[in-house]
């Protein structure tokens, strides 16, 4: 801990580390908040600062880093969040026409497929049931419906490769 300066000292001697690391990390943008970032970081290194484990300035280095690292990760998660969300609902709107087409292709299907398999096939691709929501309403386990799903999807598969 350092005690003997005080804060506004602290961040005179080591604002230039806390820019270092922003252009460092190519931070383009939110310049501001990555600085604000940086002095939470300096503060907290000023409180838990061991003299005995080495230098202070080594210790601030890993802290500002690791902190900023920290933020632009949570950042990064967010964006793809916000990127997954936005696929997901353009899948929302297609077009009707291709849903048709869709169930008479899984029910063009359903002739090479025993009556298990077709309860699978049109539960999970035209109902959007999961396999446990389909062996629930069959009063089966879902391990039935996978094992259904699992002979399906062969026939189905070996049907395509022929084609």
């Amino acid at each position: 801990m350092i005690e003997d300066k005080s804060f506004e000292e602290l961040v005179e001697k080591h604002q230039s580390m806390i820019y270092f690391h922003i252009k460092h990390l190519n931070i383009r943008q939110h310049h501001e908040e990555y600085y604000q970032i940086g002095l939470i970081a300096l503060w907290h290194a000023s409180k838990t600062y061991d003299g005995s484990k080495g230098a202070f300035s080594t210790y601030l280095y890993h802290c500002i880093k690791g902190r900023m690292l920290n933020e632009m990760n949570k950042q990064n998660i967010r964006h793809e969040k916000e990127e997954l969300r936005d696929q997901h609902d353009d899948f929302g709107t297609e077009d009707p026409i291709k849903e048709i087409m869709s169930e008479q292709m899984v029910r063009s299907y359903g002739d090479i497929l025993t009556p298990m398999q077709k309860k699978w096939l049109i539960g999970y691709c035209i109902e959007k049931k999961t396999p446990t929501e389909i062996a629930e309403s069959e009063n089966v386990s879902p391990a039935s419906v996978k094992s259904w799903r699992r002979e399906a999807i062969k026939k189905i598969k070996a049907i395509t490769e022929k084609s």
